[in-house]
């Protein structure tokens, strides 16, 4: 009896496939074709893509969007111009030779090629990390030796920022914008306007560092944090930052840290510092002094360094994973 409903299991599935086969499947609108069989035929169209009902996605042209999942058509822009996701459109007054860097991937970096004072406006869809609290977006010479400093002025409502008009700026080597994340956590174009300040054109990268950062202020040479919860293990990215006050301008600073992960698996991260005087907080993309610690449950890590201007001496910890853990700090200034 088993061997025959299997038998017949198998009969009717090959009668559907031939079905399908012969007479094809027609997807509603909003869905195309993906499989041969009668269990779930359709898939919904993706972000950027239409699916008119003939049972095939098509990507949207320049100058349409399909901001959402599942849509039939495309949507027009007014500007005659779409990011190259096809999701968001172009603001108007965008110039028409603003040119778009493209990050594939939330992380990724980006290469802004041949920015110059004749042209310096730009514009780059910025995939948000919605867990996160802001974004910290640099931009940093493509040749790490000649450091080009640039002014960056950036906007979201305009397609051409300036030093009249722009939400965000940043100036200097690894000019850094400190952008909030929107709280729906959706995709957004970002509009720039960058010029180079010793050069007529320069190849930049940018970069950008989605954090959750807790900050320590303390004036004392030692001090310790403990069950600092899992609230620092939340994403991808995270930073401490660590503020050590009253330093004078030049001196001599020995930052020792050492973090206890509370678990027997090992632990791996960064500590960083700029002594760029236009660098608050310092990451892996904008610091021009990065430690790494080793990979162990229990490990010691030291950075040496001239603070940089007076005031307070500013040093961050990255890291990808780190629960629970007991930091202890240490800190000697020597004039």
């Amino acid at each position: 009896m088993l061997r025959s409903l299997v038998a017949l299991s198998s009969v009717v599935v090959v009668l559907c496939l031939l079905i399908s086969n012969v007479m094809g499947w027609r997807c509603s609108p909003g869905t195309y074709h993906t499989s041969h069989t009668l269990f779930d035929p359709c898939s919904v169209c993706d972000q950027g893509h239409y699916c008119p009902g003939d049972d095939r996605m098509y990507s949207c042209a320049n100058g349409t969007i399909a901001p959402s999942n599942g849509m039939a058509y495309c949507v027009p822009c007014e500007s005659k111009r779409s990011n190259s996701f096809r999701t968001l459109c172009v603001l108007v007054d965008t110039p028409v030779q603003a040119r778009e860097a493209v990050h594939n991937t939330l992380y990724a970096e980006e290469v802004f090629d041949e920015i110059n004072v004749k042209n310096p406006f730009w514009f780059a869809t910025l995939l948000v990390e919605e867990s996160s609290k802001i974004l910290q977006y640099t931009f940093a010479d493509e040749d790490v030796k000649r450091s080009t400093p640039v002014v960056v002025y950036a906007s979201t409502i305009t397609g051409k920022p300036s030093k009249d008009n722009y939400m965000y700026m940043a100036m200097g080597q690894n000019a850094t914008l400190s952008i909030p994340v929107p709280n729906d956590g959706q995709p957004v174009i970002m509009y720039f306007s960058i010029v180079p300040l010793e050069v007529e054109s320069v190849k930049m990268l940018g970069k950008p560092f989605y954090w959750f950062r807790r900050s320590y202020i303390f004036s004392t040479n030692t001090f310790t944090i403990e069950n600092t919860g899992d609230d620092l293990a939340k994403f991808q990215t995270n930073e401490v930052v660590f503020v050590y006050n009253a330093v004078p301008e030049h001196s001599r600073v020995n930052f020792t840290i050492t973090v206890d992960s509370k678990t027997n698996q090992g632990t791996i991260y960064e500590l960083c510092y700029s002594n760029l005087k236009n660098i608050d907080f310092p990451n892996r993309n904008n610091a021009n002094v990065v430690v790494t610690s080793p990979f162990r449950s229990v490990s010691t890590t030291s950075l040496t360094t001239n603070n940089a201007k007076e005031g307070p001496f500013v040093v961050s910890l990255t890291t990808f994973e780190l629960k629970n853990a007991k930091i202890s700090v240490s800190v000697n200034v020597s004039h």
